[in-house]
C-alpha cells in the first residue's frame, strides 16, 4: 500500500509541474484580445486536464518522467556556465544568450539532441540511483615539440659536420716522424729507439724502382775478399790522383788512381788534415790496380817471403780490394826524404781519430784477422761513404760485419736512422723521421732486375744504392731538401 501512495503521490507532483511549465508557456504569449492575461498560479489538475499523447491516450508515469527529466536537463543548460566559462567573472558573451533561432542554429534539430540526451539520462539514473553519470571526453593527440624537433635537428647536423671533418683530416694526415727525444738505450755501442706503432691510414708512401741485377757489384759498400771476387777490376772507371790532388799530400808516383768519389773524400779529408797539423807529409803510397799488377804484386811476395806469407798481406788477383778503386795504401814522407809509417809518425793518429767523417774506414784492423783473413794492416783504408763508416767505426765492425749487420733492416720490418747527432735508431718503416739519415737492405731477387722500394717525397729525393757484391743491395737515404 506505501508503495502504491508513493506512485500516486509522485504522479500528481508530476502532473503539477507539467501544468506548471504549461501555464508558463501560456504567461510568453501574447495577451488576448480582451487584454486578460495567463495566471501564473500552480494550477490544480483534474482527470480532464492529464497529458495526453496525439493520440488521446494519457502519458504513462514512466513517460511523465522521462518528459520531466527532459526539461530538468534543459533549465540545467541554460543556467549552468559552459566550460569556457567556468570559473571567470567575465561576463557571458551576448552571442552565447542567443536563442537558437537568432544564433542562426536549427531549433528543431538542437530540440531533437537535448531531448534525447535528456531521456539517456532519465534511463541511466533510473537503472543506476545514486550514481553519477560518467562523462567521457576524447583526448586531443599530443602535438610535436617543436624545440625539441630543432634540437634534434641540430644535433645531426653538428653530428654530420664532425664526422666529414675527421675524414677530411685522415685522408690529408702526414706520416708522424719519430724524433730523436725517443727513448734510447746503448746496448754494446748500438742504440735503438722505440717507436710506437702507426695507424694504417698514416703509413708512407713508397715508390718501387727497379734496378739491374748486374750492378750487384757496384757501389761504396761492394764487399771483395776471399769469397766475393770484383769482377769489373779491368773495367773500373777511375780518375789519376796526381793531376787532380791539391797540395796538402804527396803521391809516390804519377800512375796512382782511385775512383772520383774517393779522390774528392781523399782531398777534404787531407785538407782538414793539414789545416790542424800544417803538414802535407801524407802520401799515397798505392790506390787502384788491375788484375795483372795485383798478380806481380802477390808473385812477387810468394817469391820473396813464401806463398803462406803472401796469402795474408797480399789478396789474390782477382780478389783484393785494389781492383775497386776504393781503396789506398797510406805513409808519410818528410821533407828530408824520410819515409814514416803512420804509427811511428807524430801526426799520425789524427788519421784513424777523423777517416770515418770522411767515409773512410780501417780495412785490416788487428782484432778482425779471422774474419777478413787479411793480417793487420794499419796502412790501408777502404772508402764506404758516409754514414757508414761513422757506423762501422761506432760498432768497431769490419766491412764483412757490416754487410751482415745491415741485412737485419729492411721495409718489411724496421730501418736503420742515423740522426744529426749521430745516435743510431731503429725506426718502424710505417713512421719515417724528418731528419738525419735512413739505411736498409732489399735482397737480390732471381732474374735479370730486383724491385727496390724508396720512401716518396721531397725530403727522399737524394737515395743511394750500392750493391754489397755478394746478395742484395744497400739503400742510402739522406732526409732532407
Amino acid at each position: 500500500m506505501a508503495d502504491e501512495r508513493q506512485n500516486d503521490q509522485e504522479y500528481d507532483d508530476l502532473l503539477a509541474d507539467f501544468h506548471t511549465a504549461k501555464a508558463k508557456k501560456a504567461a510568453r504569449q501574447p495577451a488576448s484580445p480582451s487584454g486578460e492575461k495567463a495566471s501564473a498560479a500552480r494550477p490544480v489538475h483534474t482527470d480532464g486536464d492529464i497529458p495526453r499523447r496525439p493520440d488521446g491516450t494519457p502519458y504513462s508515469i514512466g513517460e511523465l518522467r522521462q518528459i520531466q527529466a527532459s526539461r530538468q536537463a534543459m533549465r540545467n543548460r541554460q543556467h549552468t556556465p559552459g566550460p569556457s566559462h567556468a570559473g571567470s567573472s567575465r561576463p557571458t558573451p551576448a552571442a552565447d544568450n542567443l536563442s537558437p533561432r537568432q544564433s542562426g542554429q536549427d531549433p528543431h534539430r538542437i530540440g531533437e539532441k537535448a531531448r534525447q540526451s535528456a531521456a539517456y539520462e532519465a534511463a541511466y539514473r533510473q537503472q543506476n540511483p545514486g550514481q553519477k553519470k560518467p562523462v567521457y571526453r576524447h583526448r586531443k593527440p599530443d602535438k610535436p615539440n617543436g624545440a625539441l624537433v630543432l634540437f634534434a635537428l641540430l644535433i645531426v647536423v653538428i653530428a654530420g659536420i664532425s664526422i666529414g671533418q675527421m675524414i677530411r683530416n685522415r685522408s690529408e694526415a702526414q706520416p708522424e716522424t719519430e724524433t730523436a727525444d725517443s727513448r734510447v738505450e746503448t746496448i754494446s755501442g748500438e742504440e735503438t729507439a722505440e717507436t710506437e706503432e702507426t695507424d694504417p691510414e698514416d703509413m708512407v708512401l713508397w715508390n718501387t724502382i727497379q734496378v739491374s741485377n748486374d750492378q750487384i757489384d757496384e757501389g761504396a759498400l761492394i764487399l771483395v775478399n776471399y769469397q766475393y771476387p770484383y769482377d769489373n777490376a779491368d773495367t773500373i772507371a777511375v780518375q789519376d790522383v796526381y793531376s787532380h790532388k791539391n797540395s796538402c799530400y804527396q803521391v809516390s808516383n804519377t800512375s796512382i788512381s782511385l775512383t772520383q768519389t774517393t779522390l774528392d773524400a781523399m782531398n777534404a779529408m787531407t785538407e782538414a788534415f793539414y789545416n790542424e797539423t800544417g803538414s802535407n807529409d801524407m802520401i799515397i803510397v798505392s790506390g787502384y790496380r788491375n788484375v795483372q799488377s795485383q798478380r806481380d804484386i802477390y808473385n812477387d811476395r810468394v817469391a820473396s817471403q813464401g806463398e803462406e806469407l803472401a796469402a795474408l798481406y797480399v789478396a789474390t788477383p782477382g780478389y783484393s780490394e785494389h781492383h775497386t778503386g776504393l781503396a789506398m795504401d797510406l805513409s808519410f814522407y818528410t821533407d828530408e826524404g824520410a819515409s814514416v809509417s803512420i804509427e811511428n809518425y807524430e801526426h799520425g793518429s789524427w788519421i784513424d781519430a777523423n777517416c770515418a767523417d770522411y767515409g773512410f774506414v780501417l780495412r785490416y784492423p788487428s782484432d778482425k784477422v779471422d774474419i777478413t783473413k787479411i793480417g793487420y794492416e794499419f796502412w790501408h783504408y777502404r772508402y764506404v761513404g758516409l754514414p757508414h763508416a761513422d757506423i762501422m767505426t761506432a760498432k768497431q765492425l769490419c766491412l764483412e760485419e757490416y754487410v751482415e749487420y745491415i741485412k737485419q733492416y729492411t721495409t718489411d720490418t724496421k730501418l736503420l736512422w742515423v740522426q744529426e747527432n749521430g745516435l743510431l735508431a731503429d725506426v718502424s718503416s710505417t713512421a719515417l723521421p724528418g731528419e738525419g739519415t735512413l739505411v736498409y737492405y732489399v735482397p737480390m731477387t732471381e732474374g735479370e732486375t730486383t724491385d727496390i722500394r724508396v720512401p716518396r717525397g721531397n725530403i727522399f729525393q737524394n737515395t743511394e744504392i750500392s750493391g754489397n757484391n755478394a746478395d742484395g743491395f744497400i739503400v742510402t737515404v739522406r732526409i732532407g731538401s
